[in-house]
């Protein structure tokens, strides 16, 4: 990268730094070079080396906030049925360190992602990501009656602390975003503006498809003082320009256009004109003689409109049949048939968004009140989510993420698809569990009644959804920054038992499973080795054990499995520092054997 070869070393390292978060690839180049410079000191930068776009106080912790460690990790609640095979999840907890823990698992794999950030207009949760985060967490949600502000830093009061909140989410929104992939914000017009510079500057200018204006009510509130707010913004922006935005169902009344009155074998059709808007100057070439079948009446277009097609293609369309005479086969200007089943059936999605199309904000306070009739939330309608992922293109095969489930909009439109016979796709719901006190519970407790009344109203009861939450991670986690001698041998006591007595060997697996970049409803098959429990990723791809104790047996079963990777708690090895030699030894010999490569990990 020319632009920062000429600055000091530790611009190169700290371009170093930023790769390991955003990619080394050729394409983010300049957006990269473009970030780097929000991480660098101004001192050090030279004076033409400023550039275009929106500063504000402490941005710079936004990349504190993405490179520190991952604290927490997600822990199994049950699972919606019997089949532990699930195909949806639900997840508990800060949507930020969520995301990071999703990110090893489903790296450039969603295929389109909602948020529905808070506005930023007072009396919302904007959880407080500083340090300390996941103390304040876990004190929240042990204390029901612990007020929101202790997690939460004041809505409306400083734009900089929105956009902190927001900028991290969003960076990593993008790096879960397939190349085809596409992400639409909710947001008014109070931080609109500084939504879009901030969605400009993480997934390009380029990448902005469009701004949808959702209209949300279908007249003014009724303490409307000067202008009538009736709509939300919508901010969509695409991962690369591989995303092609689908096309929305036909309505009745688009596809009544089409009918077949000369009973033409090749189904409906629709009239279209049979010339354009050029003249016989500046079209010498649409400027023919066409003969009139029935009459044999020879005519010339008008030589302001000459015809719409090539006399070629006129003959061909003559010998096909294509042309439309009228009723009475007499017209002396033909017009095209545009036949239906030639079409790319469906409607262009247009930036503005009705009520009557997409839904409003009563119809959602009513399709929440058939599932959660005790909580009074005003959220989406299912039918504005599944507009959206019909603009998406997102089916069967795909993922979607919602980083701000709230009362399972989604999760409505989703199973609403699969029950009318189309190909839906697996969702990732996440929301916080923020406490509600006129509904008593959280509001991921309103999030999973609504979950479980859908499954039962759209008979999707075989359809699996994984309920996890988020808690502290399985291990201690070193920490970089010690002051006394004495921190350090505290640190080191502790990480000889690193792995917490209260963990059970699932809460472990699943941590171990997202680390190994795994996605959360992967595979996984309990099978016994020289009975000893080992769990099987992926078909054998990898093995996890987590007996207490290894033996030198244990470890040519698990080599003679031949899986890519092995992964066994270190402490089965009871401080045998040979065992566990012979161990790497052991896998070492049997990878070449089989011309392959097992990879052995212990923790």
């Amino acid at each position: 990268m020319s632009e920062i070869d000429n600055q000091p070393n530790l611009l190169n390292q700290a371009l170093v730094d930023f790769l390991d978060l955003y990619g080394p690839g050729e394409a983010d180049r300049n957006a990269a070079i473009d970030l780097l410079s929000e991480i660098i000191p101004r001192h050090m930068l030279a004076s033409g080396d400023s550039r275009f776009g929106l500063d504000w106080r402490k941005k710079t912790e936004v990349f504190d906030f993405l490179k520190r460690p991952i604290l927490g990790a997600l822990s199994p609640t049950y699972v919606s049925t019997t089949d532990s095979s699930a195909r949806h999840l639900a997840l508990k907890g800060d949507n930020l360190e969520i995301m990071k823990i999703l990110e090893k698992g489903y790296f450039g794999k969603i295929k389109m992602i909602y948020m529905n950030p808070p506005f930023n207009i007072g009396g919302e949760l904007i959880f407080d990501d500083s340090d300390g985060y996941l103390d304040r967490y876990e004190s929240y949600i042990s204390d029901s009656g612990s007020p929101l502000n202790n997690v939460s830093i004041d809505a409306g009061a400083s734009h900089s602390k929105w956009l902190n909140a927001q900028y991290p989410r969003l960076f990593l929104a993008r790096n879960l975003l397939r190349n085809d992939g596409v992400i639409f914000v909710s947001i008014d017009d109070h931080e609109f503006h500084h939504l879009r510079m901030i969605m400009d500057e993480i997934f390009g200018e380029e990448n902005f498809v469009a701004s949808f204006i959702w209209e949300k009510r279908y007249s003014p509130p009724p303490d409307t003082k000067d202008v009538g707010y009736v709509h939300e913004n919508v901010l969509c922006y695409r991962r690369s320009d591989e995303f092609q935005a689908g096309l929305l169902p036909m309505t009745d009344a688009q596809s009544g256009r089409y009918k077949n009155p000369d009973r033409d074998p090749r189904g409906p059709w629709k009239a279209a004109d049979y010339t354009c808007r050029y003249t016989a100057k500046e079209r010498p070439n649409l400027y023919y003689e066409i003969t009139q079948p029935n009459t044999g009446e020879r005519r010339f277009p008008k030589k302001t409109r000459v015809w719409a097609c090539s006399e070629s293609e006129h003959i061909k369309n003559v010998e096909e049949g294509r042309l439309w005479w009228g009723k009475d086969e007499t017209n002396p200007v033909p017009a095209k048939k545009k036949y239906l089943f030639e079409i790319r059936q469906g409607a262009m999605p247009k930036t503005i968004l009705e009520h009557d199309v997409v839904g409003h904000t009563d119809e959602a306070t009513k399709e929440l009140r058939e599932h959660v009739p005790n909580l009074k939330l005003s959220g989406k309608p299912s039918r504005l989510i599944k507009h959206l992922l019909s603009i998406a293109n997102a089916g069967n095969n795909d993922i979607v993420l919602d980083c701000h489930a709230g009362t399972g909009a989604t999760v409505e439109a989703i199973f609403s698809l699969e029950s009318e016979g189309e190909n839906a796709p697996q969702f990732i719901l996440i929301e916080f569990p923020q406490w509600l006190p006129e509904f008593d519970g959280h509001l991921f407790d309103a999030l999973e009644n609504r979950i479980e009344s859908c499954r039962s109203k759209y008979k999707r009861e075989d359809d699996c959804v994984k309920y996890l939450h988020l808690k502290r991670s399985n291990f201690r986690v070193w920490r970089g920054k010690v002051g006394a001698e004495s921190e350090v041998s505290e640190q080191l006591e502790l990480h000889v038992q690193h792995v917490s007595p209260e963990s059970t060997s699932e809460e472990l697996l699943i941590e171990l499973i997202s680390k190994a970049g795994f996605s959360l409803t992967t595979e996984v098959e309990r099978i016994e080795l020289i009975g000893k429990q080992v769990f099987s990723i992926e078909g054998g791809a990898m093995l996890i054990c987590l007996e207490k104790e290894i033996t030198s047996d244990l470890i040519d079963a698990l080599a003679e499995a031949e899986p890519l990777q092995v992964i066994c708690l270190d402490e089965a090895f009871q401080n045998n520092d040979q065992l566990k030699a012979n161990a790497v030894q052991t896998f070492k010999a049997r990878a070449q054997t089989e011309e392959s490569e097992i990879v052995f990990k212990t923790v």
